[in-house]
């Protein structure tokens, strides 16, 4: 009598097989007993809690930390403007402690003194200042018509920012806005600006002229929304927060558009993720010092 061929497991018919016996559910059971048994299992849930971790690093927001522990730069990060007959690029810094400083947030003074300027990508960034590029893609216009601060207030967190003095010269962002966030009613509201006097160019008449790191520059007067732009005529704005009370505040900036005869929105954001700013007490250290020097500041 010839044996029936033996089903390898695992193969397509000893599935079927093991179906009609003993159904789904346990044949499942076996799967994961298996995957536990080959180690496979080890690498599943290392999958599964990487991406559980980048969700909830999503939902707090903030940044990470870069791998020398220097100032964090983001240069000309691209923004998904949502179908705009335009382009959109932000970069965020914590040089130039303008408003709120940008920092690290840590548990305590004593494991921000003992941190060391290592580096730490569990370490997020948080505060800075942030600025974004606007230009239209075509000879067409395209009116910015508003800007809308969007803030998702928090508890506030235990620990403190820490940070590293840094140098500042004149602000030459043409368009500076002014975010606060203490309160209940968050607000976005136009500044004055500053702007440097190239070589060769001559400055407005009556203006008055201050020496500053990078040259001369004269005060400019606040301009709100609504701006018009092209693929010749950029606008530049900077965000920079003052206040932030009682909060551990994540928001982001929302911008309305208008161009033959098409409206929509799209928002400023850190990769999809709001931006970050914390009312923790602000640590500054010079690590350029041994000891180390450390003192508290307050915004400005």
């Amino acid at each position: 009598m010839v044996k029936p061929q033996e089903k390898l497991a695992w193969s397509p018919g000893w599935i079927r097989d093991q179906v009609r016996r003993h159904g789904w559910r346990t044949l499942i059971v076996a799967l994961v007993l298996g995957l536990v048994a080959t180690g496979a299992y080890a690498g599943v849930s290392g999958f599964i809690s990487g991406q559980i971790s980048d969700s909830l690093n999503r939902l707090a927001g903030g940044d990470k930390s870069d791998e020398t522990g220097g100032d964090l730069v983001h240069q000309d990060v691209p923004v998904d403007v949502r179908g705009a007959p335009l382009t959109a690029t932000y970069f965020q810094s914590a040089a130039c402690g303008v408003g709120h400083p940008g920092g690290w947030l840590m548990p305590d003074e004593k494991a921000a003194r003992a941190w060391g300027w290592n580096g730490d990508p569990d370490v997020p960034f948080v505060g800075g200042r942030i600025s974004f590029i606007l230009q239209g893609a075509s000879p067409t216009a395209v009116v910015l018509t508003s800007a809308k601060l969007v803030v998702d207030r928090r508890l506030p967190v235990q620990g403190v920012v820490l940070r590293r003095p840094d140098e500042c010269g004149a602000e030459g962002v043409v368009r500076p806005f002014d975010i606060r966030l203490s309160g209940t009613d968050a607000t976005m509201l136009a500044a004055a600006g500053a702007k440097v006097v190239h070589a060769g160019v001559s400055p407005p008449p009556g203006v008055e002229l201050f020496d500053g790191p990078d040259g001369r520059y004269y005060n400019t007067p606040p301009v709100d929304f609504p701006y018009q732009i092209t693929n010749a005529e950029a606008e530049q704005f900077e965000l920079a927060v003052r206040s932030v009370d009682d909060c551990d505040c994540l928001w982001h900036v929302e911008i309305a558009w208008a161009s033959a005869g098409r409206t929509g929105t799209f928002a400023i954001d850190n990769h999809g993720k709001p931006f970050r700013t914390t009312s923790a007490p602000i640590l500054e250290c010079d690590p350029r010092l041994q000891p180390v020097s450390c003192s508290y500041r307050k915004p400005h």
